[in-house]
């Protein structure tokens, strides 16, 4: 039995996926077995793979279904006590896999070991920035159930897949990856907070993992056409299940946090239905003081400015002209 599964989903990775395998199998650690996922690809992706003559490579298929399905299904099919997921666009240090595991060896207590992971935008950016934002410190490290909203939003940032490697019975008793609907963004996320918010876990202050958010298959996307709302958003009852008593209040400061960050990015669509939603869904948005009304500002300034708000308000003229026995009648 291998120390640790790596957990590869890929659909139409063809352009990255080698120089993600190369990554794996470059590791100092080589107790591995590497499961790539291959979620209803079209292009030459699952081919690529193939060409890789190394036993520790299992490569499985199945109909598109959304990458949380994908990891779900590389899980069940995992052998190794560990698991690590590296998405078929990102890769590791060679260290990465060594690094990682001992702490989780050496400390059963904790579900999970985190790295600080760079970007590959240009910017010299990395991670670092949101262990400060969430107080995270190396080493062992649980989070505050007095923790902020904005505090357990940097937690989660700073937890990115494919910069952890995880306990496989703790993730399935939590339910691994969010997978209903086929969701493509925000599975991930969904499962770290669930694991933040249950368990304590290790952070490794080196670099081992780059995050390629330029190949990333929602970085174009969000600036285009906004994602669906994600897993937290759409169904909060889920978390608030799972959550441990002491860590309520905790979690409602985070909703409420990401519901108005949320409300805010929706409000360059002109989604005034999906706004008011997020507003009544969690209330408690209005106890973040003046941040919620900096932010109220901001949503209805663009509002206002939205072409959809101003196409909505002129069909809503014409229907009232046309539609309804002609004009009101002080008109």
């Amino acid at each position: 039995m291998p120390r640790v599964s790596v957990i590869t989903p890929l659909y139409n990775k063809g352009r990255h996926v080698r120089r993600t395998i190369d990554s794996i199998l470059a590791q100092s650690m080589e107790d591995f077995e590497l499961i790539v996922v291959d979620d209803g690809s079209t292009d030459d992706g699952p081919d690529i793979v193939r060409s890789y003559e190394d036993p520790r490579i299992r490569l499985f298929s199945q109909e598109n279904q959304g990458p949380g399905a994908a990891r779900n299904n590389g899980m069940a099919k995992s052998s190794a006590p560990f698991v690590a997921p590296l998405d078929a666009d990102d890769e590791w240090r060679t260290e990465f896999l060594e690094r990682m595991l001992e702490p989780l060896e050496k400390h059963p207590e904790c579900a999970a070991s985190f790295c600080v992971y760079s970007m590959d935008s240009g910017k010299g950016e990395n991670s670092r920035p949101s262990w400060d934002a969430a107080k995270i410190t190396p080493g062992i490290w649980r989070l505050s159930p007095e923790a902020t909203g904005e505090q357990v939003a940097a937690a989660a940032r700073a937890t990115q897949t494919g910069a952890n490697v995880f306990r496989k019975d703790v993730f399935l008793r939590l339910g691994g990856y969010f997978s209903r609907d086929r969701c493509r963004y925000g599975e991930d996320n969904f499962i770290r907070l669930l694991l933040l918010l249950n368990h304590p876990v290790y952070f490794h202050p080196e670099i081992l993992m780059q995050y390629c958010v330029t190949a990333s298959e929602a970085a174009p996307r969000i600036w285009v056409k906004l994602p669906p709302l994600e897993p937290s958003m759409a169904h909060p009852e889920l978390l608030r299940d799972a959550c441990p008593p002491e860590y309520a209040a905790c979690l409602e400061r985070y909703l409420s946090y990401r519901a108005l960050e949320t409300a805010v990015r929706y409000s360059v669509a002109g989604n005034v239905g999906l706004v008011w939603s997020l507003m009544r869904r969690f209330p408690g948005m209005k106890e973040l003081g003046g941040e919620y009304y900096r932010a109220w500002r901001r949503i209805a300034y663009r509002l206002c400015r939205s072409p959809v708000w101003k196409a909505r308000q002129v069909f809503r003229l014409l229907r009232a002209r046309f539609c309804s026995g002609g004009p009101p009648a002080d008109s």
